[in-house]
This record gives C-alpha cells, structure tokens and sequence, in this order.
C-alpha cells in the first residue's frame, strides 16, 4: 500500500507533471531577507509573478496586506522552525480570478486589523479558489459596526480545508443624550451569490458586548448587543463537511448587583447559520450562540438556533460520516511524505490525484472534488480498527526532475457511501519543490 502510494506519486511526476509545469518558477518571500530570498515584499511577488508560478512565503514579520488578481499561483506558508508558526497578513483578497485559473493558499494566518475594510475576500471568482491550513480572525471590531472576517461574493468555486474562522466581537460605545451605540458580534463568514464549501473547518461568530456604564455615569448607559452569526448566507450555495459552527453569545445585560447604575438588558445569541440561499451539512454540527447572562431584573437573553432559513432558504442533510486525508506540504527532494487517512474501520478508498485544481460539488459522489481529470489513482487502505491509516513514505532525491522547478497537485479520497454512490474525503493541496527554505 505504502509502495503503491510512493508509485502513484513517481508516475504523477514523470507522465503528468513535468511537462505543464517546467515553466513554473518558484520564489521564496521573506521580510526578513532570510538567505534565498527573491522578495522581501508579498504583494510585489504576486504582481511579478506570471500564471503557475509559486510563492513560499517565510513567517517573518506582519504582512499589511495581499490581494491576487487573474493569474494562477499557488501560495504556501512556511511555518518557522521549532515554533509552527504561518505567515501573518492583515488583509488578503483574490478578486477577479477569471475560469480555468486557479488560487491555491495554504498554512496563512489573517488577523485582524484596525481598518474598515475586510479582512479576508474573495470576490468575482470563476475559477478555483482553494484555501487549506488557514486562520481568518478578525479580533475586536474598533469601527462600529459589525465586521465579518471572511466574505465570498459572485465566487463560483470556493473551498476550505481545515481552516478557522472568527468574526469581530462587538463593541460598545458611549455618547451622550441616548447616541450610545453597540455593535452586535461579526459573522465568521459570509457568503453570497456563490458557491462554498468547508471540510473540517471550524467557524465562530463574534460575542456580542456587554452593557455597561460608561465612567458610572447614569447619562452613558452603553446596551448590549447580539451575538454574531456563524455564517451568513446572502444567497448562493454553502456546501458543509465535518465541519463545526458556533454562533456568538450575546452580550449580558447589567444593574447595580453588576456594577451597573440602572437596568440594562442582555440580548440574545447568534444563529449557528442564517441563510436565504441552500446549505448542505453533512456530518457538521451548528449551534446557536447563547444568550447574554440575565441580571435582577431582566432574565437571560434567548439562545440562538442552529440554522435560521429565510425566504428563499433550503437545508439538505447528506447522511454519511465524513472521511479525513491530510497529506503534508511543501515537500522537497529526498524528504519525507505524511500521510493521514481517517473514515470507517476496513474501510478500502481510492485516491485521486490531479493537477488542476477545482471545487465543484458532486451529488453522485457526495461532495466537492477538489480536482479535474486526468487522474493518477492508488488504492489505500484497509483502515485500522479505529478507522484510521498513517504512514510516511521517503521521497527520492531526484524525485523532481532538475528541468522542473516544482509540481503542485489536489489529493482526494473516495469511500463507498452507505447511503449508494461515493463520498470524497476532504482534500488537501500538495506541492513539491527542490528545497523548502529554512525558516528559524
């Protein structure tokens, strides 16, 4: 099994791989100008890139801001050595990616910053946009108003792997004369007139704030506010797999037992999903946020539910368990590939391998594939008894040919579904290269 994976990945190189992509350069990014950098700047490597090239990307210093236009690049993190740690950057965007292109990110950090725009976008996207390994949070709100971390909009082809979302807290804000405000929490993603799916992800709205009075005063009563939804669906299609959402909780309501000067009520959670558009879940579990913490006299806010549907809105329960691959990149000539398979106990599945990035969702296979064909296929398995399969298989030292600077490829699984038909693993985006840069 384990020769028969090595095999499979040999053949993708030599019959499929070297030849589309002996143009691709790759070229490491490093604020820190650490040995082998070619910039130290991420936006001005993406705009010097050309279509297939690839990015590593050093953890070395904050990175203000990225947005990828219509060209096709694959993005990866090199974490720091001994600590983990991805690369950081306070806004990312892919806008405008046009069909038969692609975007590939993988192991990023986007954290919160103190501007009013978004953190994360992907917008007016025909082709494929995939994302693996990331953390999107958006931190405190400082602008009044609720924001949300993530936002895809006329996107045809989104897709998450193992990736973390967190949306803007509320704030509250005291004026004077009743112009207090308080901002209810952010959702961890909004998705609208577009198709997006999540495997193994996990997702939180924003907490809402608490009521307070500002400096004691009885004139500044500052509310509280709702807790933010786990995502929110605009219109489109949001597509969930083994994938956990959490609304936020409402912010608690306040009185002189609290530290208040009068009554101010709590106010209730977020909902887990709210969605005019078609949500399917398979194997995903939401919940509401819970209400805000009653006082003496106001009882606790209502707790959110876990999917409101509103006009237009649709929710489809796929009945099957999920199955996990992970596989782990960058890789390099003469090191080590792992592999991680999680699904039922004996269980035999199929791998596929492609070097055309897609997201998709198939019905008769129960989820997204992540790749076009042609593909190079091995057959893995049988699971233990716990239903999960590890190994490492050493790569060759020549295993990328010197002619060919990288190759990058989507890797799936497929099980026999017990409801008829298959189900696909969640993904996961590999590269190779010669060397990956050392990073302390």
């Amino acid at each position: 099994m384990n020769v028969s994976f090595r095999r499979s990945v040999v053949l993708a190189v030599a019959v499929l791989g070297a030849a589309p992509m002996a143009a691709a350069e790759v070229y490491f990014v490093s604020g820190a100008n650490l040995p082998g950098t070619d910039f130290t700047n991420l936006q001005v490597a993406i705009d010097a890139a050309a279509d297939g090239d690839v990015l590593l990307v050093a953890n070395s210093g904050v990175i203000p801001e990225a947005v990828i236009g219509n060209k096709s690049l694959v993005i990866a993190g090199v974490e720091s050595e001994g600590t983990g740690l991805r690369p950081l950057v306070t806004r990312l965007a892919v806008v405008g990616l046009e069909a038969g292109k692609s975007i590939v990110v993988r192991d990023f950090q986007v954290f919160f910053s103190s501007n009013e725009q978004n953190y994360f976008d992907v917008t007016d996207c025909a082709g494929a946009v995939l994302f693996e390994n990331c953390r999107l949070h958006a931190g405190v709100n400082q602008q009044n108003k609720p924001i949300s971390v993530a936002n895809v909009k006329n996107s045809a082809h989104v897709l998450f792997t193992r990736c973390d979302f967190e949306g803007s807290d509320g704030l509250g804000t005291p004026g004077f004369g009743g112009t207090s405000t308080a901002t209810i929490g952010g959702p961890g993603l909004v998705v609208e007139a577009s198709s997006v799916t999540l495997y193994e992800c996990h997702v939180t709205g924003g907490k809402g704030s608490v009521a307070f009075f500002y400096a004691d005063s009885p004139i500044l009563p500052v509310p509280s506010s709702g807790g933010g939804q786990g995502i929110q669906v605009w219109s489109g299609m949001l597509n969930l797999v083994g994938t956990t959402v959490q609304a936020g909780a409402g912010g608690a309501g306040s009185d002189p037992a609290t530290g208040g000067v009068q009554c101010l009520a709590p106010s209730p959670g977020g909902a887990g999903v709210r969605s005019f558009g078609t949500v399917r879940r398979l194997d995903s579990q939401l919940t509401g946020g819970a209400g805000g913490a009653g006082v003496s006299c106001f009882p606790a806010a209502a707790s959110g539910q876990e999917i409101v549907l509103l006009p237009g809105g649709s929710v489809m329960s796929v009945p099957e368990a999920a199955r996990s691959l992970e596989i782990s990149s960058a890789l390099e000539n003469g090191g080590t590939c792992s592999v991680a398979l999680h699904g039922a106990p004996g269980e035999l599945l199929t791998l596929l391998l492609s070097f055309t990035p897609s997201a998709s969702w198939h019905v008769g296979l129960k989820g997204t594939l992540a790749g076009q064909p042609p593909y190079v296929t091995a057959l893995l398995g049988p699971l233990d008894g716990n239903g999960a399969l590890a190994f490492d298989v050493p790569l060759a030292g020549n295993l990328l040919p010197a002619a060919v600077d990288s190759l990058s490829f989507t890797a799936q699984a497929i099980a026999a579904a017990s409801s008829g038909g298959g189900l696909l693993s969640s993904p996961t985006a590999v590269l190779l290269v010669h060397d990956v840069p050392h990073v302390p």
